[in-house]
């Protein structure tokens, strides 16, 4: 099984409801276009970021880059729509369905899914919350893994407010952490961070948390936590370990003196 076939859900952007008076025949893969078509060229320039990084001859922790607004903005929604495209996504608008309607069909189900689906990722989008912060993760060791739910704070129909987090690894040895906390320094948007194994097992870790059915790896095989064999597209409660990568990026603090 690879990623692409785990994630493959058949008319999984299509929205049909005909019945009496109404008919609605739809399709929003196109919404998808622009973040698909940018990845190539979006982890070309991370990839670049991070050689520049271990390129340096002290090799600091942690180092600051520019960026534009546009290509921060694009990070931000390649980002978002990993996220809302993932099983684990799917299944929280599906619970979310089940509370209010336990009686539909599974095509119906499905088809309530993909709408909410698109409203969510429409609505989140639209708020811009690409201003805060992105911190790129290089590993000189290990591998980064990906699985069929990611770690994040985004809930379906909800208000996007702060803190908002996303942690998706891009490639086995690229992941991106986002934060938009509640208050914070401007400067810098971007930085990137050398990835030990302590913080490798962290990231990979949440993807087991986060994921249900499939983790993948591509060289390094990661000991199968007994998290993710509870079958469940589980969250942190209580003591989040992505909180402590997230109190390294540079001008955010928890405890503003204001």
């Amino acid at each position: 099984m690879t990623p692409s076939g785990a994630a493959n859900i058949s008319g999984g952007h299509n929205i049909e409801f005909v019945g009496e008076g109404i008919s609605i025949l739809e399709t929003f893969e196109d919404l998808f276009d622009r973040p698909d078509s940018s990845f190539p060229g979006l982890v070309k320039w991370l990839e670049s970021l991070a050689d520049a990084h271990l390129e340096m001859e002290r090799r600091p922790l942690c180092v600051a880059h520019s960026s534009d607004e546009q290509r921060l903005d694009l990070l931000y929604e390649c980002m978002l729509s990993l996220v809302v495209r993932s099983p684990m996504f799917r299944s929280r608008i599906h619970r979310g369905i089940e509370r209010f309607n336990r009686w539909s069909t599974k095509k119906q189900y499905k088809q309530l899914v993909a709408a909410n689906l698109k409203q969510s990722y429409s609505e989140f989008l639209q708020h811009r919350a690409s201003r805060g912060k992105f911190m790129v993760l290089t590993p000189t060791g290990g591998e980064f893994i990906f699985g069929d739910g990611c770690y994040n704070t985004i809930y379906p129909n909800s208000q996007l407010h702060p803190p908002i987090r996303m942690l998706v690894a891009l490639t086995p040895v690229l992941a991106v952490l986002y934060e938009l906390p509640m208050a914070c320094l401007v400067e810098p948007r971007i930085v990137t961070r050398i990835a030990n194994e302590r913080v490798i097992g962290v990231v990979n870790d949440a993807v087991q948390v986060y994921s249900r059915d499939y983790v993948f790896y591509r060289g390094i095989r990661p000991p199968i936590r007994d998290f993710f064999q509870q079958r469940e597209h589980l969250v942190f409660s209580g003591n989040d370990p992505i909180s402590d990568l997230v109190a390294e990026i540079p001008g955010i603090e928890f405890d503003m003196p204001w």
